[in-house]
């Protein structure tokens, strides 16, 4: 199906705003060291949501709902926080609150603007609200399986979970701002030039390949990976991509997946509870129990994600051409 001109304009300005700012933000970190695991994320996740934000507003205004405003808002006191810090007006610590300030406030204005506008299409939380339930509990059920597998049945590896669960509220614009763009906006796209397998396939080739440059910043306090780890991570995050990919297309509700991902996220680290910074390589899998068994869990999570491939739901041809 051709693309109509202004779709193309749109996703050039998606495609370079995810690929030049995460380089930008490497670039600083090289030069300055400004940030640590938690505040990067925070500031990263902003930039698929920003990239469609952006589109929109340059060429189709008209379309633009608050959560959009709201994302390039944050965004941009965000990127004034950095820049105070790069240029040493602020330093790190005082940065890192800001940063954590700032997402909840945007947190919280998502959340109260997409409670309250059915207008909102995917952004808004009740759409869908009983299939969203009917979905997401039995991956909360299995994430919750798997903290306890990996952390040997430590009960404090699972309140972690729920807690770490619990704390993406406050970053939620972080999580919406991932998912609003890939779930939201670029799977469509590609499902509908590629097909629904093919085209959630390259959406999750795209989100790890993207994830690359924040990669090396969380190797200074958050893990650390060789190839074998970066293989089995990246083929996880593909399976992922089809599972979420599936969710959304049967809710058409960005927060449904935000939800998923923030389960995934709050597994890896409580889960390996008791280590200050998870080593993911191909010696740490073979000589430390623990990460065996992480590895492991991984791998049978990667086949259960898969599986969705195969479902009626990726079956036929794209139905909804809603692209924001």
């Amino acid at each position: 199906m051709k693309m109509k001109k202004t779709e193309k304009y749109k996703l050039i300005v998606f495609f370079a705003t995810i690929i030049i700012l995460p380089y930008l933000f490497l670039y600083m970190e090289k030069q300055r060291e400004i940030f640590d695991s938690v505040s990067i994320s925070m500031i990263y996740c902003y930039m698929p949501a920003l990239g469609v934000s952006l589109g929109l507003y340059f060429f189709e205004k008209e379309k633009l709902k608050k959560q959009n405003y709201i994302i390039m808002l944050g965004f941009t006191i965000t990127f004034i926080e950095v820049l105070l810090t790069y240029f040493a007006i602020l330093n790190s610590d005082v940065m890192e609150i800001l940063v954590a300030i700032t997402s909840l406030i945007i947190s919280l204005w998502l959340i109260a603007v997409s409670i309250f506008n059915p207008s909102s299409g995917n952004m808004y939380i009740n759409n869908n609200i009983s299939k969203c339930r009917k979905l997401v509990f039995p991956i909360f059920i299995i994430y919750s399986i798997a903290t306890l597998i990996v952390s040997g049945f430590n009960i404090l590896s699972l309140g972690k979970f729920f807690a770490g669960i619990i704390f993406s509220v406050g970053a939620v614009s972080s999580l919406f701002g991932e998912e609003y763009g890939w779930r939201g906006y670029l799977q469509e796209i590609l499902q509908i030039r590629f097909g629904k397998r093919i085209g959630v396939i390259l959406l999750g080739i795209i989100w790890e390949l993207w994830h690359f440059p924040i990669e090396i910043i969380w190797q200074k306090d958050l893990f650390v990976l060789d190839i074998f780890g970066y293989i089995v991570r990246f083929i996880f995050i593909i399976s992922l991509a089809i599972m979420m990919g599936y969710v959304y297309m049967k809710t058409k509700n960005v927060w449904a997946t935000a939800i998923i991902h923030a389960i995934n996220n709050s597994m890896g680290t409580a889960s390996l509870y008791t280590s200050d910074k998870i080593v993911w390589t191909y010696e740490s899998i073979m000589n430390n129990s623990q990460i065996m068994k992480f590895t492991v869990v991984i791998l049978i999570l990667t086949i259960i994600f898969s599986t969705y491939l195969f479902t009626k739901e990726y079956s036929g041809k794209v139905e909804n051409e809603s692209i924001v």
